[in-house]
Formats: C-alpha cells, structure tokens, sequence
C-alpha cells in the first residue's frame, strides 16, 4: 500500500513539475517573492532583537530556528497536501468529487495530491534550511545528534497537525458552499506560528495551544533541537496532533457521507 501511494504521489509530483517548468519566468518570481518574504520577517525581529537581547526568553538565533521551522513545514505542505485540499470548495459544488469517490484510490489522499506544487512556498523553504543551519551555528549552545532526532520527530508531528487542521477546515465544503473563509483560515496559520508561544499570556495562549493550535507548531521543535525542550510541550503537540487527526478524519468522513453526486 505505502509502495502505491508514493507511485501515485511521485506520478503527481512529476506531472505538475512538467507543468510548472513551462512557466519558468513565473517559478522564478515566486521563489524571489518568497525569499524577500522570509527576509522582511528577518529583518523584522533583527530590529526588535537590536534593542532586547532576549523576548520571552528567545535570542535571535532561537528565532531563526523558529522562522526556518515554519518555511520547512509550509513547503512541506505544498508538496503534499495544501492546495489539494483547498480546492474541496471548488470540486464539491460542481460535483466534481464524484470523480475522486469513482477511484480505487483514498480518496483523502487523492485530493491532497492533485495539485501539489515545487513552485509555491519553494525559496521560504530553502531559506528556512539555511536559517535552521545558521541558528545553529551561530548559537551558545551545542547542538547533539539527539536534538537532531528530536527536532526531526516534532517537526513531523507539526506537519500531520498542519495537515489535520488543513483537511478539517477545508472539508467545511461539504456544508458550506463559499469556502474563500476557509481558505484564508489555513493560509495565516503558519504565518501565526512565526512568533514564540512564550509571548502569549493568559486565554491567549489557552487558545492558540489548544483550539487554534499555532503556538506549537514551530515553537516545540525549535527548543527540542536548541536542547530546551519542555516535556510538558512535548507532550501537548503528541496529544494535539493524535486529537486533530482524528477530529480531522471524522470530519471528512461525515461530508462524504452528507456528499450528494451531481447524478443524484
């Protein structure tokens, strides 16, 4: 089954690369967009880290960690689910799901690999390796292979979280006909998780932890491979992800269920 579906994925992958590269002025474009992005926040928290050393906690460095987190993460989701499952809005009015329900496939991951794309979010992720690395470097502290592997396991829980969260939003469409909503929903939740959960007080942070779950996206992987991991942190993003991803699924479940075809 793993073996079928990175056939089906890499056949995905490959087609909309073909299609992507007949427009190389415009994959251009976005990769400078992106760079001068990420650099803007760059230079953003370098100015505020010019008159405070720390914030909450957090030095430059960490920051950079955090920031390059979040790029990994959104091209990760790129090439792989995001614009897939943004475009429920789209095919379930038309009754054009009928065609993804018809195929000796998942449908869930049908979707999700229909319109990956290298293009969007490609300079973020590359500059978000380069800022991970220059972090590290940079930092006080001693980077061991553990933080590695830890920032590697908790990186791939904020990615199935990001997913959970993108499919449940995004499946909305089975109830609701104008999802432009929903879209924007997903489109500003890494753009939240660029700032440390530390900063956050009170409801706050009750909020974006566990409701909204953005403060732990990139904060918790960051300190696991700074070697400030908090376990309690640790153990929320594992409890979170397990939650959303099953909320996710049932959710998506029950707007198959409620789908009514076009033949109908």
């Amino acid at each position: 089954m793993i073996f079928r579906v990175l056939k089906i994925y890499f056949y995905f992958l490959s087609q909309n690369i073909k299609k992507e590269m007949i427009y190389r002025t415009n994959f251009l474009m976005f990769f400078i967009f992106d760079i001068l992005g990420t650099m803007t926040v760059v230079i953003f928290f370098k100015i505020i880290f010019n008159e405070n050393k720390f914030i909450a906690g957090w030095d430059f460095e960490s920051t950079l960690i955090l920031i390059g987190t979040v790029g990994l993460i959104k091209e990760l989701s790129f090439l792989t689910f995001r614009e897939g499952f943004g475009m429920l809005g789209h095919l379930i009015p038309k009754g054009r799901f009928d065609l993804v329900l018809t195929k000796p496939f998942p449908s869930q991951l049908l979707v999700a690999f229909e319109d990956i794309t290298i293009v969007e979010s490609f300079g973020e992720g590359l500059l978000g390796l380069g800022l991970i690395i220059y972090g590290v470097v940079n930092s006080n502290t001693e980077i061991a292979v553990l933080n590695i592997l830890l920032f590697l396991l908790f990186a791939a829980c904020s990615y199935i979280l990001y997913y959970s969260f993108t499919l449940m939003i995004n499946s909305g469409a089975f109830w609701v006909n104008r999802t432009q909503g929903f879209h924007s929903l997903v489109s500003h939740f890494l753009d939240m998780a660029l700032y440390p959960r530390d900063i956050l007080r009170g409801f706050g942070k009750i909020i974006f932890t566990f409701i909204i779950p953005v403060s732990i996206v990139a904060t918790v992987p960051a300190q696991a491979l700074m070697g400030d991991l908090r376990i309690e942190l640790a153990i929320i993003l594992f409890l979170v992800t397990i939650a959303f991803f099953i909320l996710a699924n049932f959710v998506w479940r029950r707007g198959i269920r409620r789908y009514e075809s076009a033949s109908s």
